[in-house]
């Protein structure tokens, strides 16, 4: 509902507080994939939602956090400290890349604008 994509509440979630579930990787991969697609009037929402939840956190510096996406065999979780960043870069990029109308993104890359002006 908040916009963030993710797997169970309690894996992710920092000793100190409590998860939702979502992590940067997976928000930044499903937000690439829907900003891939053919334009549509049921993605705005999606797409707006996961851009602010994954703008937030690059704000608050939790791009930098690494979670485990993977499952692999034999309940083998799997990470690389470099896939918040790089699949953060690759969403934020696609987002910027896109314009006119029924982008579904343009609000949340407004606010984004306007929070890093000096």
């Amino acid at each position: 509902p908040d916009g963030g994509w993710g797997g169970d509440p309690g894996l992710l979630a920092p000793r100190d507080e409590p998860g939702d579930g979502s992590s940067v990787e997976e928000t930044a991969l499903a937000l690439e994939a829907l900003l891939t697609a053919e334009p549509a009037e049921v993605l705005k929402v999606p797409i707006g939602k996961a851009l602010r939840w994954l703008c937030a956190r690059v704000e608050a510096g939790r791009h930098h956090e690494c979670s485990p996406i993977g499952f692999y065999f034999a309940k083998l979780w799997y990470y690389e400290k470099l896939y918040p960043l790089i699949f953060t870069v690759a969403a934020l990029g696609r987002a910027a890349g896109q314009s006119g109308p029924g982008a579904g993104h343009q609000a949340a890359l407004a606010h984004l604008e306007s929070t890093h002006t000096t």
